[in-house]
């Protein structure tokens, strides 16, 4: 770690240990450089930066303070979580969806004396069948079905009989962690492949295709959840090609197209002529997740075997919430929405840059994708995650342990994921420093 970071860290850990108090005297620039035996430049620079950050104040010709309205700006922010990838009630549009809610309740109220189609509401299909083309997502309306969010359409998938009886599913490693735990407890047998931040060993996924009985591949190319990096081009198609050399189908689960800058970052569906693909894609991430609301797209020989499975699994997805998502879509509203959250994110990215810019070590490798919600950190193995996550949650920072995302983790990698969702760019700023400070002692 270098001379300028280490007085940072310095000045941070006697802050921690409530050996510096708000209005305390910092040592002077002359001791502090033979303490760490620097330069008087390094240490002037440093306070410098800790001066901008408002962590610390210069009186002339008497040395520096530490600013006594720290520990209230500590207690403004309560908790910063970087844990979750829903977002927080404030970046939604709460009140035009309910907006929405209260005027479906009287153009469908007749409906909500009787069961709806299990396929979905024709109006919504109608709808998301066009909205979906703005992603070069082009299919029949006979093919979209609306869900009760991603999981009961795998939840479905695993239960229908529909490839030639093979019965395994492969999954990367790591994943999202509630795929994996479906699987587990429904007693599924489950073969999974190592997924990279933007990569994936396509010699082995044809060696698995060729030799294992897999019904379909569990993927998510686009801003992974838990590593946040997208699969390129050339390894989509190839993907794709081994999935109909050896008649297996693929399950894209498509959770962030929406947040995507990149209108030519094709999904795997966009690709597939064979009819090889299911598509998934939900509006939990835009919109309020308690709606449970995704849509899903089926090849056309799997449609009437879905459609059953759907109809005894619960007759029908609520009325309520899909009349409410179809006059949102149809309004523009949700267009508008994205484009403030897309804004939103983009400021909180590039925080995240910032910060991290100043924070190099063989510690561990930061991974910043160019879109999505994820920073993922490798940290080296040496360091134990968990006591991290404990010593974080001590000053109000809440963090994933990415190791429920792993199936059989076994330390297969030191994984630390960090969400922008729900953090401000003060928040991922406070948050990061004090994350690095204690990777660096290390």
């Amino acid at each position: 770690m270098s001379k300028y970071l280490s007085i940072i860290t310095y000045i941070n850990d006697l802050i921690e240990n409530h050996k510096l108090k708000g209005g305390d005297k910092l040592p002077s620039v002359r001791k502090l450089s033979e303490i760490l035996n620097c330069s008087p430049q390094t240490v002037v620079r440093a306070y410098k930066k800790l001066e901008n950050d408002h962590i610390i104040y210069a009186v002339k010709k008497s040395g520096y303070y530490l600013v006594s309205k720290l520990e209230s700006k500590e207690n403004i922010i309560k908790e910063i979580d970087f844990s979750t990838v829903t977002p927080h009630i404030d970046s939604l549009a709460y009140e035009k969806f309910n907006h929405c809610l209260n005027h479906v309740l009287n153009i469908y109220k007749m409906d909500f004396s009787k069961y709806g189609d299990p396929q979905g509401l024709d109006s919504l299909i109608k709808t998301i069948r066009k909205y979906l083309q703005n992603y070069q997502i082009f299919t029949k309306e006979s093919e979209i079905f609306i869900t009760s969010g991603t999981q009961q359409a795998v939840d479905l998938l695993v239960k229908m009989d529909f490839n030639e009886g093979k019965k395994t599913i492969l999954i990367e490693n790591p994943t999202y962690h509630r795929i994996i735990k479906s699987l587990k407890v429904k007693g599924i047998a489950i073969k999974t492949i190592e997924r990279k931040n933007n990569t994936i060993d396509l010699n082995r996924l044809e060696e698995i295709f060729k030799r294992e009985n897999i019904k379909f591949f569990y993927i998510i190319p686009r801003y992974h959840n838990p590593l946040g990096g997208s699969l390129d081009l050339k390894t989509k198609k190839e993907i794709v090609r081994l999935a109909n050399i050896y008649n297996v189908y693929i399950v894209e689960d498509d959770y962030l197209v929406d947040l995507d800058e990149c209108m030519r970052n094709y999904s795997l569906y966009n690709l597939d002529i064979n009819n090889r693909v299911i598509y998934l894609k939900t509006f939990s991430k835009i919109l309020l997740p308690g709606l449970r609301i995704s849509t899903t797209i089926m090849p056309p020989d799997l449609c009437k075997k879905f459609l059953e499975y759907k109809t005894h699994a619960d007759v029908h997805t609520s009325t309520l919430t899909q009349g409410a998502l179809d006059l949102y879509i149809r309004n523009g509203m949700l267009n508008k929405s994205i484009e403030q959250m897309k804004s939103t994110y983009g400021k909180r990215r590039r925080k995240m840059k910032e910060v991290c810019h100043k924070f190099q070590s063989p510690n561990y490798k930061i991974n910043i994708p160019k879109g999505g919600l994820f920073l993922s950190i490798e940290v080296n193995k040496k360091i134990n995650l968990k006591e991290l996550i404990d010593h974080m949650k001590k000053s109000n920072i809440k963090l994933r342990n990415s190791s429920e995302c792993f199936y059989n983790y076994e330390g297969k990698m030191n994984l630390l994921t960090l969400s922008i969702s729900r953090v401000n760019e003060d928040e991922i700023e406070m948050g990061l420093n004090k994350i690095f400070h204690y990777l660096n002692k290390f």
